[in-house]
Parts: C-alpha cells; sequence; structure tokens
C-alpha cells in the first residue's frame, strides 16, 4: 500500500503513523509529494506533478519481487488524498483506494473554502477555473471503477467540509463503484489514529489474502468425535 502524505509532515513521520500496520502482512510505502516534506521540487498544491509522482511510486512497489502487483492500494490524506483520488482516475491498476479528509470538486470547494485554506492554495497556484479542475477529482471520474474505495471525513472537518466527501461518495455510487464511507461525527480534519479500526477493516476485506476455507467435516450432529 502507498500512502500518500499530506501537510503537517514528512514521509518519516508517515512511516512511523502507519508502521503498525504491518502487522497485517502487508508491504507499506509512504511518499511526500513534490514541495512537501524534504521533497524537492514546487508545491504547486497537487497538480500533475504530484499524480506523475505517486504513480513512479506505484510502479517502483509493483516492480518489487516481494509485492503483488495484483494487490496494490493507495491511502491519501489531506492533500494527499487529491492526489490519490487523481491517480484512482488514471490507474486501473489499484485494487483498493482510501481517501482522508480531503477536497474533490476544487471549482466547488473554492469559493465556499475558508480564509486560511485559500491563502494556502494562493502561495502555491493561482486558483484558475482551469487549474481547479485539473485538480478535481469527480472531473476525471472515469465512467467504470473496478477498485474498492473507502472514504473518511470528519463531519466537523472546517477546512475540507463533509459535502466534499458526500458529493465524491454520490458521484461513484452513480457509477456503480464499490465504494463505502466512514464519517467521525466529532472528527475534525486530523482524524488521527480514530481511522484504523475502519482501515483495518476495510483491507482485510479488499486487499489482503483471504484465509483458505475449512474443508467440510462430514458426519451427523451429536456423532462422536
Amino acid at each position: 500500500m502507498l500512502v500518500i502524505n499530506g501537510e503537517g509532515g514528512d514521509a518519516h513521520k508517515c512511516i512511523r503513523d502507519i508502521e503498525h500496520f504491518t502487522a497485517l502482512g502487508m508491504r507499506l510505502a509512504c511518499i511526500s509529494m513534490p514541495g512537501f516534506g524534504k521533497s524537492s521540487g514546487p508545491n504547486r498544491f497537487v497538480g500533475p506533478p504530484a499524480v506523475d509522482a505517486a504513480r513512479h511510486a506505484l510502479d517502483l512497489m509493483a516492480a518489487r519481487p516481494d509485492v503483488d502487483p495484483a494487490r496494490l492500494a493507495v491511502w491519501g490524506v489531506a492533500d494527499g488524498a487529491v492526489a490519490a483520488g487523481l491517480l484512482m482516475d488514471s490507474d486501473a491498476r489499484l485494487r483498493a483506494v482510501i481517501l482522508q479528509s480531503g477536497a474533490y470538486d476544487l471549482l466547488k470547494y473554492w469559493p465556499e473554502a475558508p480564509l486560511g485554506a485559500k491563502l494556502s492554495i494562493l502561495r502555491r497556484v493561482w486558483p484558475s477555473r482551469r487549474a481547479l479542475k485539473e485538480r478535481s477529482v469527480v472531473e476525471h471520474l472515469p465512467r467504470q471503477l473496478a477498485c474498492a474505495i473507502l472514504i473518511l471525513h470528519g463531519e466537523q472537518d472546517r477546512k475540507m467540509p463533509i459535502e466534499q466527501a458526500e458529493q465524491l461518495a454520490r458521484a461513484l455510487s452513480e457509477r456503480g463503484a464499490n465504494v463505502e464511507t466512514y464519517y467521525f461525527p466529532k472528527g475534525s480534519h486530523n482524524l488521527g489514529t480514530r481511522v484504523d479500526v475502519p482501515v483495518g477493516g476495510f483491507l482485510h476485506e479488499h486487499l489482503l489474502p483471504q484465509p483458505p476455507a475449512m474443508p467440510a467435516v462430514s458426519g451427523s450432529p451429536g456423532s462422536p468425535n
């Protein structure tokens, strides 16, 4: 599973935050998008360079001998969720996608974004209609998606309103996608470890190999062992 780190940290912190998921028998990799953490390159508020970086990381993962290329997943957090969503739109290799605390329709988000969020975007890219559309997950959804998708969002998120998650979930459902949502009534933008339970359950169901079925035992009820 590739984890795309959002703002407020770097790939090293990301690894510390998710390393307990290795107990599931998974290979994990974290990246910071260009301009985030200690990554080089201009921070252009996600955009094509971030998606290209995520795709290159996925290429490197799929080429490893200890990774099953048929069981690839991506988990994006905050701005990383935008990159993960755009990767989902364009890369059919993904089997499972987790999108957490992101904005998925930037054309709709920009007019109602909090002032702090607008200033953050303005420092990185001019929010023209073309730039916002280029970074909008809902604008690039394919007609069909074969992957399973989990959307995580806090209902008290003031930075990325929950309506963004709800809109994406509706758009995915209209396309017949396998989408699950988990909304946290008291959750803010930073959901922390409270996501561990739904993420673990989602990965068990959609990404990890299922244990072999137990052989049937013949005999009638009550018969001696």
